[in-house]
C-alpha cells in the first residue's frame, strides 16, 4: 500500500481512531499541564543542595519530581499519539518538540534527584 492509496484521517470512521479525550479533551488542556510543568522547573532547581538538609526537604522534592514527571509523561504520550494519527501536522509535530525539550530541561533540573 503507497501513501496514495491511504485513506485521509477525516474519512476515517471515528470508531477506527483513538480516543486521546481520556489523556486531554482539548489541546488547551494540554497546553495547561505544559506550563504546569514549567512552572514546577524554578522549585525543581530550589532544590539543589538541599536534599540532605531535611527528610522533609526531600520527601517534598521527591514529591515534585514525581508530579512533573507523571505530567510529562502524559503530555508526550498525548503529542505523540496526536502526531501519529497524522505525521504531516506541524501542529503536533510542535507539540512533540516542545515536550521533548521539556522533557530534557527538567532532566537539567534536578541532576540530584
Amino acid at each position: 500500500m503507497t501513501a496514495d492509496t491511504l485513506p485521509k484521517r477525516s474519512d476515517v470512521p471515528v470508531e477506527l481512531t483513538w480516543d486521546l479525550t481520556s489523556i486531554y479533551a482539548t489541546d488547551a488542556a494540554w497546553e495547561a499541564d505544559f506550563a504546569r510543568v514549567s512552572g514546577m522547573l524554578p522549585e525543581i532547581r530550589s532544590y539543589a543542595g538541599k536534599l540532605n538538609k531535611t527528610g522533609k526537604a526531600l520527601l517534598s522534592a521527591l514529591n515534585l519530581r514525581d508530579t512533573a514527571g507523571q505530567i510529562l509523561g502524559k503530555l508526550s504520550c498525548y503529542a505523540n499519539m496526536r502526531l501519529h494519527e497524522d505525521t504531516t501536522s506541524s501542529q503536533y509535530q510542535a507539540f512533540t518538540d516542545r515536550v521533548s525539550a521539556l522533557g530534557s530541561q527538567l532532566a537539567a533540573a534536578m541532576p540530584a534527584l
